[in-house]
């Protein structure tokens, strides 16, 4: 989550932008052979930034250039995002869709969006984890500065909404992680069929014994 929202400093002191990173160093501080990792940036329209590689090094320097709020859209839309990211996914291959974001849906109502986000997740067989952050009591948070600098700086209000993330994640067959959670051993399980995906993305049989 790319939206300027993900720079409130709700996460013990810190950015919300900076705790994802965080994770994802923690993330891929390990070899995770076999596991390919492509990023886009969830905005109020997805902005692809890494095709599918292994390369980690380059991964957490692209996500570091990153000024939330600067790129796509303003705000942040799983409605509109989630099934465009979706369509570039290979088919049938094993895939997940891991979103870092504080779970703010800023422009479709939120049942709209669940929908429509769930809808697409279900259709590709793509489960969907996440990682929540932010606090959900309202907070400001610096927008963007006028063209004239005698005027003041926008103020926005960002409220962090992790049960809209949960229930997207649920609907999907994935789940929620917790902040301190490395899904790295979650991940190669997946890749390596130890753990179940949808039969439409799965390299186990659904009848093996065939």
């Amino acid at each position: 989550d790319a939206s300027r929202s993900m720079l409130a400093a709700d996460e013990n002191g810190a950015s919300r932008w900076n705790g994802a990173l965080k994770t994802i160093d923690r993330l891929l501080a390990k070899p995770s052979p076999g596991l390919r990792f492509s990023v886009d940036l969830l905005t109020g329209d997805p902005v692809p930034l890494l095709p599918p590689g292994e390369d980690h090094t380059l991964l957490r320097d692209a996500l570091r250039a990153v000024k939330p709020g600067e790129i796509g859209s303003p705000g942040t839309s799983f409605g509109r995002g989630v099934p465009q990211i979706l369509k570039n996914l290979p088919e049938k291959e094993p895939a997940i869709l891991f979103v870092l974001s504080d779970g703010e849906e800023s422009w479709l109502a939120e049942a709209d969006a669940l929908q429509r986000a769930s809808s697409a997740l279900k259709a590709s067989g793509v489960p969907l984890y996440g990682i929540a952050f932010g606090q959900s009591s309202p907070i400001p948070v610096a927008g963007a500065m006028p063209d004239d600098p005698r005027e003041k700086p926008e103020l926005l209000v960002t409220a962090a909404n992790p049960d809209f993330l949960r229930r997207l994640a649920e609907a999907s067959g994935g789940r929620m992680l917790n902040a301190d959670e490395s899904p790295l051993e979650l991940f190669q399980k997946l890749a390596e069929g130890k753990s179940a995906l949808p039969v439409s993305r799965s390299l186990i049989p659904s009848h093996p014994e065939w």
